[in-house]
């Protein structure tokens, strides 16, 4: 899976969109938008920092395919809190 789309499923399970994950992690909605959808061939290594220490992605996860899929609180989902973990394939499940 391409960093984008893990970025897509990571957000989309938030229920953020984009600009409100852009401004969660201080960068600007088009970059974001540019890095979610492959428009930019480029990826700054500090945007994702940005956003794997927000969020406590792993970089190796995120970039190399490395490691396990994060296991994310997701508190935006609604009043209660909901454990989701994201296999692989970024698909997520809830525990």
């Amino acid at each position: 899976m391409e960093i984008g789309q893990k970025l897509e499923k990571f957000r989309t399970l938030l229920r953020m969109s984009q600009q409100q994950f852009a401004e969660s992690v201080k960068i600007p909605q088009s970059t974001y938008s540019k890095m979610e959808t492959g428009v930019s061939s480029k990826i700054y290594v500090s945007n994702l920092a940005k956003i794997a220490e927000k969020y406590g992605l792993s970089l190796d996860w995120l970039v190399l395919d490395k490691g396990d899929p994060p296991k994310i609180d997701i508190w935006k989902m609604d009043s209660t809190t909901k454990t989701k973990n994201l296999d692989q394939n970024g698909q997520g499940s809830v525990v």
